[in-house]
This record gives C-alpha cells, structure tokens and sequence, in this order.
C-alpha cells in the first residue's frame, strides 16, 4: 500500500515538471529563432 502513495508522490512530480516545461521550451525555441 505504501508503494502505491511513493508511486502517486512520483507520478505527481513527473506530471507537474511535463505541465510546466512546454513554456520553458517555447522560451528557448523563441531564442534560438532569434
């Protein structure tokens, strides 16, 4: 059962960083087009 919560914990943290790195990307694509 423990596992499952270390495992939600994970999946928490890996979703968050995926919703937040498109902007960081789109940041470096307008630099690099410039």
């Amino acid at each position: 059962m423990i596992y499952l919560i270390f495992l939600l914990a994970i999946g928490l943290l890996v979703g968050w960083s995926l919703w937040k790195a498109p902007s960081d990307i789109d940041l470096w694509g307008k630099d690099l087009e410039d």
